[in-house]
């Protein structure tokens, strides 16, 4: 597992602090190979019951009913019409939506999920004036908070070694907590 997504897990799972119910989790996969001792982080947690499916399988149908946050955790460009409905429902029900890792390459052709949904976009290939996105396997990050946000608050530099993307888009609207440096 990645330990830069821990902090988002860690956000998720003190969010599920405020449920009476268990909060009911899609972890959608698939469309890169990943090492699979992730899931286990959503095993025996009872505040989460966790599902995992395909990104295809997933967005077949409505959301809404059956999850209440759906942690990305794939790597797919290309997404459907259907899928996107679906997908769209769920974000604008005021559903969850956790995206992780690799997960930041999903869906560049589509600009309502990366600029008002994840706030970012990874360029797979030059698009006029903004070069290819690129990341580092194994590069050591130290990690600091920035300005202040309860889930922040006490929270030191931690350091973690991580595949870091580069060269990215990101919104205006976007506010980070944390600030990396790669060493």
């Amino acid at each position: 597992m990645k330990p830069i997504s821990i902090a988002a897990l860690l956000v998720l799972l003190l969010a599920t602090c405020a449920f009476a119910q268990p909060v009911r989790v899609l972890i959608i996969t698939g469309g890169h190979a990943h090492d699979i001792s992730f899931y286990s982080i959503f095993e025996n947690f009872e505040p989460i019951r966790a599902t995992t499916d395909t990104l295809e399988d997933a967005l077949k149908s409505d959301l809404r009913i059956r999850f209440d946050v759906l942690v990305m955790y794939d790597m797919h460009n290309e997404i459907s019409e259907a899928a996107r409905t679906n997908l769209r429902n769920f974000v604008e029900a005021g559903k969850g939506i956790v995206s992780l890792h690799h997960a930041v390459v999903n869906f560049t052709a589509w600009p309502w999920w990366y600029e008002e949904v994840t706030g970012g976009k990874y360029f797979i290939q030059a698009v006029g004036q903004h070069g290819a996105s690129a990341n580092t396997a194994n590069a050591e990050l130290v990690v600091r908070p920035v300005g202040k946000h309860p889930v922040t608050d006490g929270v030191g530099e931690l350091r973690v070694s991580d595949e870091p993307y580069r060269k990215m888009w990101f919104s205006r609207r976007s506010r980070f907590s944390w600030k990396p440096t790669i060493r």
